[in-house]
């Protein structure tokens, strides 16, 4: 939810002038001075065949939509391989384990581990009505969890049963999107391509400032 959104608020903030192509189903947002194509599988137009056509057209930025099989898999990673910026979606439990996504299409580690740069993993949570949240105090397991988040904080926010009038009794206001982005270092990359375990590259990047959300998102 939200994917699309987030990346064009990116791709908007290219430096004009840039030549940036993308691949869509369907094309939701349109992007001024881009190249956008929206596949097509009747007509032999789908992610994988697209991102090939690109590459001849010497482009700048390059936005795939989603990464749905192996063949589109390849050759987005092979675009970032090529020096272009490249965006992508798929779908994994977590940040970390886009990895393991990757792997599971067929992609080398070799190639994750110098194609890939960050990934940013997102979803959307109730947002608490303002006017009747309350404060209690933090769980012993959240503080577990989050040891550096709670040093210093001994309460958090809470929604109170019944809300009010200004949220339609529900306690909630609305949604609100929630991240963690999981950065590529040299450890990182190392150990990608030594085939470290999923324990290992989480605490590699917990150590470089990852901070997982609570409840694990669903799209990256």
């Amino acid at each position: 939810m939200g994917k699309t959104t987030t990346v064009f608020a990116i791709l908007e903030r290219v430096d004009e002038g840039k030549n940036i192509c993308t691949v869509e189903d369907p094309v939701e947002i349109r992007l001024r001075g881009a190249h956008q194509v929206e596949v097509n599988e009747r007509h032999g137009v789908t992610f994988a065949s697209a991102m090939r056509a690109f590459m001849r057209q010497d482009p700048d930025v390059i936005f795939c939509g989603e990464m749905r099989d192996d063949e589109t898999a390849f050759e987005t990673m092979k675009g970032g391989l090529s020096g272009r910026v490249v965006y992508s979606t798929i779908h994994a439990p977590d940040a970390v384990r886009v990895l393991d996504r990757l792997v599971e299409y067929g992609v080398r580690r070799g190639t994750i581990g110098s194609a890939l740069k960050s990934v940013l993993a997102q979803t959307h949570r109730s947002e608490l009505c303002v006017e009747c949240r309350e404060k209690e105090s933090a769980s012993i397991t959240l503080r577990r969890a989050y040891p550096v988040q709670f040093e210093n904080v001994s309460k958090v926010f809470a929604r109170r049963r019944g809300g009010c009038a200004a949220c339609h009794k529900t306690g909630i206001a609305g949604q609100v999107a929630v991240f963690e982005l999981f950065a590529m270092s040299d450890e990182i990359e190392d150990a990608i391509v030594h085939e470290a375990s999923r324990a290992a590259l989480y605490r590699l990047a917990l150590g470089e400032g990852y901070v997982p959300c609570a409840n694990k998102p669903r799209n990256s």
